[in-house]
């Protein structure tokens, strides 16, 4: 996961991707990655009170160019939380922010948040559309890597060369 990260935020040059799991038990999502030491586990109810929550819940992807715009965030629901459930965290005041659903076999088993890129451009199209197409794969990889810990859920972070890691990734996508 800690190399996916990487390739994803070299891609996109942005400040951070966060990948959510799904928690269907407690419908609620929790952090997969890593962000800093120490971090106590984040969860988050899927619900209209963050952008994360609202997106598993509706299960489209949204681009957005302010994401502390009441007026944006009223456009797709007006309960919406501004920022990333992240900017605490990271301490960081998010602008635009790409928040995608990731599926697998047709089910929602996450959700991907891409926080602004570092040239503080906001994500144009093409980019959010790569990010739509990019999302069944990362669903694949997150569900293969699940399949393949008999506990059922990954650990946080798995000790790996960057070759090894990129041939999993590669062949997850394969």
């Amino acid at each position: 996961i800690p190399l996916l990260i990487k390739e994803l935020k070299e891609l996109w040059d942005c400040e951070a991707v966060t990948l959510y799991a799904l928690d269907r038990d407690k419908r609620q999502l929790f952090l997969r990655n890593k962000i800093i030491d120490a971090q106590p586990e984040i969860r988050i109810e899927i619900s209209t009170s963050s952008l994360a929550g609202y997106v598993a819940a509706v299960g489209k992807a949204i681009n957005i160019v302010d994401a502390y715009s009441q007026e944006e965030l009223t456009q797709f629901h007006p309960k919406l939380s501004p920022g990333s459930t992240l900017d605490k965290v990271l301490s960081i005041h998010t602008r635009s922010l790409m928040v995608l659903p990731i599926p697998h076999n047709k089910k929602l088993v996450g959700v991907m948040e891409v926080i602004h890129r570092k040239n503080g451009e906001p994500f144009s199209e093409q980019e959010f559309k790569l990010a739509r197409e990019i999302s069944p794969a990362i669903g694949q990889i997150l569900s293969r890597l699940e399949e393949g810990f008999s506990t059922g859920t990954v650990p946080m972070e798995t000790a790996a060369t960057s070759e090894k890691g990129l041939h999993r990734i590669s062949q997850a996508i394969h």
